[in-house]
């Protein structure tokens, strides 16, 4: 067999005819999904969405991998010994043959799954809601950040033809810093890491994700008002980009989110993993 190609999937492409050919294509394909897919899954109010959102999974059982959510991650340590395989939720991976069955069962009108699969329903839609009320504030932070710019480095980012020296060094700077701070803030993240483990850690990558997401915000114009729907949409976007980063790529349809998948890896593997070859733990 083939070494596998595993792709973190958006929910925007479950029921693509894309996943199933790469599914179908090989049994070494595997697909990746995270705890917000899932919550993408469960989020309509319709009891056959769920079923129907899994109806390309369900036909290659084997070839799923379900992951750990981010809460759990955000504490995991950045070895690179391991790095993919910690982030895996082997309980739920072996399981999830049987959970497409009793999906199937509840969309039939199984009531025995009922409570269970209408709590998912309600965690999953009251937490994307509360997302989209604590990003609404995005781009007041945005803003911020870009008043630590000179006007001559923000046409520099605008123009994409090479930024100022001095602009990439306040990227990396407040990539740092913004890292940090959703550490320290984070209430699963118990230890300090060592300058090796750093860029491994979820809690970096994602830094590193919002501050391409940032400058991606300051070429598209520096919109002082942002739809929350749609700023909820671009924070699960970059997570999943984040965890894409530990597989072999991001299945999705969005351009955008491939565009900053594509920027932000292009930094993590050519310029920030490199930095800290040869260090130790």
């Amino acid at each position: 067999m083939s070494n596998p190609t595993r792709w973190v999937v958006d929910s925007n492409c479950l029921q693509s005819q894309d996943l199933a050919d790469f599914l179908s294509g090989s049994r070494s394909h595997i697909a990746v999904i995270t705890d917000y897919t899932c919550m993408e899954m469960f989020k309509s109010q319709q009891d056959s969405a769920v079923y129907e959102r899994l109806s390309v999974l369900a036909r290659f059982p084997g070839q799923m991998l379900m992951l750990k959510g981010t809460t759990a991650v955000c504490g995991l340590r950045g070895r690179e010994a391991g790095l993919s395989r910690r982030l895996i939720d082997q309980d739920q991976t072996r399981s999830f043959q049987t959970f497409c069955q009793q999906v199937a069962k509840f969309a039939d009108g199984d009531n025995r799954y009922r409570t269970d699969f209408v709590r998912k329903q309600n965690l999953a839609r009251e937490h994307l809601d509360r997302m989209a009320n604590d990003l609404s504030e995005r781009a007041a932070n945005y803003a911020g950040f870009e008043a630590l710019f000179t006007p001559a480095e923000i046409r520099s980012i605008r123009d994409r033809n090479g930024i100022h020296r001095s602009a990439g060094q306040k990227f990396f700077d407040l990539l740092e810093m913004l890292a940090e701070s959703l550490e320290r803030d984070h209430p699963n993240t118990k230890h300090r890491h060592s300058l090796k483990e750093w860029p491994n850690t979820f809690i970096y990558r994602l830094a590193l994700f919002h501050m391409v997401h940032f400058f991606d915000w300051v070429r598209g114009g520096s919109p002082t008002k942002l739809n929350p729907e749609k700023s909820r949409n671009d924070a699960v976007d970059l997570i999943l980009g984040v965890y894409a980063t530990y597989f072999d790529g991001l299945f999705t349809d969005d351009k955008k989110s491939l565009r900053i998948y594509a920027e932000a890896s292009l930094l993590l593997e050519k310029f920030i993993l490199p930095a800290t070859r040869g260090l130790t733990e």
